[in-house]
């Protein structure tokens, strides 16, 4: 192992979790409380006072998912209604809303007045605390399965889940018709789909049951799909021809390519999957008057979800609207709630703002790992999680992480998603299966000095003797070193020390986790070659940052911790200021003097 090191990706990734930024002092009294006089008030009178108290505050922020080339007209149609209160927004995926508005309001300080999001940073939210309640009277006529009941979410519109596919490569009369149908072998390596579709995965477990839901995907996954992200990327490409189909489509992108003259049919599955877009009331709202009366026209019947159906085609969640895409309305919907997906975005912890229970996709951390190993000059080691997938995922996945440069990974034998190793709720696939894929793995590498990991995470399922036994099968198969998440106990640690001499021992020391805490040097006495400790950088950062801020809403300024704060100069030696500087002067400095 020649590139081992005592590093884990995790343990510096938390830096990105915090923006200094001067903090504004938080509202006496949530949004929610200073709306409550205009509970009883409707129509034309409730609108007035609205506008009013919207005038004087001059201006309403939204955070949104919805697409730029969306998000801008519907916000000028809001103008055009409403010209005193000007419209400003923030446009990100999901997560970067979510990302945005999360550290604004852990440094005191709420910009946003309404937040458009999807379910599981909508629940996550509403646990968080950051998020009022809301009862519009846009509300009355909306289904309740698109609101929470008491209106700390409202859906405006919903991305219905269709199968989109090229007529030029599949004969309409061919196509899938249901979920069943998808899993014939002659759809094998035809389709695509998105790793980051777990809600979608999460509402079918749901409905279908888990033991429906996980043999159904896992017969899925047998039909070797091509993982793409993005939904309107795999419409593209369905419209091109470069994919022949993608079940999991949002329906009015391919219907979009349709109108322009693509090839493209869809086909509705039942149950019929919809994602919803829900509108938010921020708690600490600067604008509440201006953001009562933008979801009071975003929901109502004449305003923007009017405008979003008849203009571009989202499916709204009030009936009897003019759609132009009918043919994605159905009487029952199988809807993306946050009730079904927020369980699994408990904290906000890690650097992407979520927790470690596989919401962050392969080129997510892929991308976080080259950054990693670009910044340091030792060993990095990477969590692979489960190789997000089966074999063949984890082969891909082993590819990518020895080209990103890190020095080793270290894979574990979860159900995918997985959760932490220190979280209760957590399942593991079969020995057997397992071994395949620390085959798969250990042929995949080019390099043998890529250091490949075995973890298991069977202890807290089915003891420590079985995680024993998985622990020296992965030795046999030839794992660089063995890995045995969560033992509970110091007698535990030197059982696992004493008990697998066939290959280096991998330890995790996670503070507040199962595991009592060891010094390095007791750890190294039992036996152990490398330990992890994967959060306590994090946690110092944060506490830093934390007093950092709260200095800043205190005095003004940081000057009472300086000199525990790093110098201008240190800061620019961390960052290779003066190797840049060297590289300037020798080849750009030259150029400017022959000028």
């Amino acid at each position: 192992m020649g590139k081992k090191g005592k590093i884990s990706l995790r343990s510096i990734s938390a830096f990105l979790a915090f923006a200094l930024a001067f903090p504004s002092l938080v509202l006496a009294q949530g949004a929610a409380s200073l709306l409550k006089p205009y509970d009883g008030l409707r129509g034309k009178e409730r609108e007035e006072k609205l506008i009013e108290g919207a005038r004087k505050e001059g201006k309403v922020v939204i955070y949104s998912f919805t697409a730029v080339d969306q998000l801008k007209p519907l916000l000028d149609e809001f103008q055009k209604r409403y010209p005193s209160v000007r419209a400003e927004h923030y446009r990100a995926n999901a997560t970067g809303v979510f990302n945005k508005f999360a550290t604004e309001a852990r440094a005191g300080q709420t910009l946003a007045d309404v937040i458009d999001v999807s379910a599981g940073e909508t629940h996550t939210l509403r646990q968080m605390g950051l998020i009022d309640p809301y009862l519009s009277p846009g509300r009355e006529k909306i289904p309740a399965e698109f609101m929470d009941e008491k209106g700390f979410w409202t859906a405006h519109y919903h991305f219905v889940i269709a199968l989109g596919f090229n007529t030029q490569r599949i004969k309409p009369a061919e196509a899938p018709r249901s979920y069943e149908q998808l899993l014939d072998p002659r759809w094998k390596g035809r389709f695509s789909l998105d790793p980051a579709d777990q809600d979608l995965f999460g509402a079918l477990l749901l409905h279908w049951g888990r033991d429906k839901a996980l043999a159904y995907f896992k017969n899925l996954a047998k039909l070797e799909p091509r993982m793409l992200t993005g939904h309107t990327n795999q419409a593209n490409l369905v419209g091109s021809g470069e994919i022949e189909m993608a079940p999991w489509l949002y329906g009015y992108r391919p219907l979009q390519l349709k109108d322009k003259g693509a090839p493209v049919e869809t086909l509705l599955f039942d149950p019929v999957l919809t994602n919803p877009a829900y509108l938010l009331l921020a708690k600490n709202s600067p604008h509440p008057h201006a953001a009562a009366l933008l979801i009071d026209w975003a929901l109502s019947a004449d305003g923007g979800m009017k405008f979003l159906a008849e203009k571009f085609g989202r499916t709204p969640t009030r009936t009897g609207l003019k759609e132009r895409f009918p043919q994605l309305r159905v009487d029952k919907y199988l809807v993306v709630k946050p009730e079904i997906v927020g369980p699994n975005f408990r904290a906000v912890a890690r650097s992407m703002g979520v927790p470690d229970i596989g919401l962050v996709t392969m080129s997510e951390v892929i991308e976080r790992a080259v950054q990693v190993v670009s910044a340091v000059k030792i060993p990095v080691i990477a969590d692979a999680d489960t190789g997000y997938g089966n074999a063949l995922n984890l082969v891909r996945a082993v590819r990518e992480f020895e080209r990103a440069g890190v020095a080793a990974i270290h894979i574990e034998d979860q159900v995918t998603p997985k959760r932490c190793g220190h979280l209760e709720g957590k399942e593991v696939i079969s020995l057997a299966e397992m071994e395949k894929k620390l085959e798969a793995a250990l042929a995949s590498r080019s390099d043998p000095d890529f250091a490949i990991i075995g973890r298991t995470d069977s202890r807290a399922i089915h003891g420590l003797e079985d995680a024993i036994r998985r622990g020296k099968s992965f030795a046999r198969l030839g794992a660089d070193a063995v890995f045995i998440e969560a033992p509970q106990s110091e007698s535990e640690l030197e059982t696992i020390a004493g008990s697998i001499p066939e290959a280096p021992l991998m330890v995790n020391m996670f503070k507040g986790g199962k595991t009592p805490l060891l010094p390095a040097s007791r750890l190294e006495e039992m036996g152990f070659r490398i330990a992890i400790f994967p959060s306590d950088s994090q946690r110092a950062a944060i506490h830093a940052m934390r007093e950092a801020l709260t200095l800043l809403k205190r005095d003004g300024s940081t000057e009472a911790m300086d000199e525990r704060l790093a110098t201008f100069k240190e800061r620019d030696r961390i960052v290779g200021l003066n190797e840049w500087e060297r590289l300037e002067q020798k080849y750009l400095k030259s150029v400017e003097k022959e000028r």
